[in-house]
């Protein structure tokens, strides 16, 4: 008779393992910390060019923010006083989500504008001349031979001023 023992293998942590473990685990996340706010830093002094970047790029993008925080304080003061105070702390972040934005949409308008000049052409500038047409000179070939409308034409009759009865 044969037993077997199932087991998946599996060995417990000891509590040396764990301890290591959670200091990897800190170590990792204080270096995560520190490159966050190094580009934070760095963003930080981009933000300025950044923003007027993008009012030299597409100016809607700036003034439809500005119009959307408004509105939020009209419909709701508190949510929209707590979005002006996260927008003016995290300014770095909305300067590059708004230059984002203002580079997407000039970007979509420089596409949308080539696909309608490959689909409907582009406009040309054209003169109009005037000229006098000799009807004189427009004559019916000698051979063709005079043709008369039909007396009973009902094709006139939808242009006579006064209504047959």
């Amino acid at each position: 008779m044969s037993i077997y023992i199932f087991s998946s293998g599996a060995r417990k942590m000891t509590t040396g393992q764990l301890i290591r473990n959670m200091i990897f685990l800190v170590l990792f996340l204080v270096a995560l910390f520190f490159i966050a706010r190094g580009i934070y830093r760095l963003l930080a002094w981009v933000a300025p060019v950044l923003i007027i970047l993008t009012m030299l790029i597409r100016f809607k993008v700036v003034s439809n923010f500005v119009k959307t925080l408004w509105n939020l304080i009209k419909r709701s003061p508190v949510f929209g006083v707590i979005a002006v105070i996260l927008s003016v702390l995290a300014f770095p972040l909305v300067a590059v989500f708004l230059f984002g934005q203002a580079v997407f949409t000039k970007k979509l308008d420089d596409a949308r504008k080539e696909y309608d000049a490959r689909t409907y052409g582009e406009e040309t500038e054209y003169e109009e001349v005037a000229t006098e047409i000799n009807l004189s000179e427009f004559r019916l070939p000698e051979n063709m031979p005079d043709v008369e409308a039909p007396k009973d034409n009902k094709y006139d009759d939808f242009f006579d001023q006064q209504p047959r009865s």
